[in-house]
């Protein structure tokens, strides 16, 4: 079979057996254009260039996992696992390496994919410092009573929200009970310490329902000890408490 290129017929393909696409030359059998070559393992079809140079892999590797990738040069590639009985799987390979992480980029500044559609969201390593970095949960606050009221508290429940380096916080303090006036405690566990003991990082806290109905509303700041740790709750009563709740929110920013 001959294949016409400008004015030289061309004989294809050479090697069949071993999948080669690569084109000869009727006069003289140099090749004159890349070609893939099958491996001696036969799992393997190499993509090299005029010179003979493998640039990029076709591979087959633990039975069923189908790889392509760039092999120099700090070349991509992807890697198709097979599955084999567990959720289908694709990775990033770099010079042919599947146990390559974290070198890989998905498009870049100037070459950018127009969209991404995903079901369960990003998960990114714990340390990352952009919005991927996303967790969610609930915690327990212990509680303290600073001075004489209240003069007793029962159980509290809250949640947390992180993205990156933010920290929002949304919690209840049950079973407060004391006289009018001044009411404080200290908060402390929570699910992520400040960065720093700083008066920049502030929140809210409204007491019901012997607050909320007058607008007595509290605040919430930083433990004054510098424990990062620790978080004071205030807020005014101005009737007695029984069996009453603090709500709080705070925002602060974490290591």
């Amino acid at each position: 079979m001959t294949k016409q290129v400008g004015t030289k017929p061309y004989q294809t393909p050479r090697n069949a057996d071993l999948g080669t696409m690569a084109y000869q030359d009727a006069d003289n059998a140099s090749l004159k254009s890349p070609s893939i070559v099958g491996e001696d393992n036969d799992t393997a079809l190499s993509i090299k260039k005029p010179n003979g140079e493998v640039v990029a892999k076709l591979d087959i590797s633990s039975g069923d996992n189908f790889s392509i990738s760039a092999t120099s040069g700090g070349g991509a590639g992807l890697l198709f696992w097979g599955g084999g009985g567990t959720d289908p799987l694709i990775t990033p390979m770099k010079e042919n390496d599947g146990s390559s992480t974290g070198e890989v980029a998905f498009g870049r500044g100037g070459q950018r994919f127009k969209e991404l559609w995903l079901t369960e969201g990003v998960i990114l390593s714990a340390d990352s410092t952009r919005f991927d970095s996303y967790e969610e949960g609930d915690w327990t606050p212990t509680v303290t009573i600073v001075g004489s009221n209240p003069t007793d508290v029962g159980s509290a429940s809250a949640r947390y929200t992180r993205v990156g380096r933010l920290v929002t916080l949304h919690g209840a303090i049950n079973g407060i009970t004391g006289p009018i006036g001044r009411g404080r405690v200290v908060i402390a566990n929570l699910p992520f310490a400040q960065w720093t003991a700083s008066t920049l990082d502030m929140g809210i806290c409204d007491n019901y329902p012997h607050g909320e109905a007058h607008g007595n509303a509290g605040i919430v700041i930083n433990n004054s000890s510098g424990n990062t740790n620790q978080w004071y709750i205030e807020w005014y009563n101005d009737s007695a408490q029984s069996s009453d709740q603090v709500r709080f929110f705070i925002q602060y920013t974490t290591s």
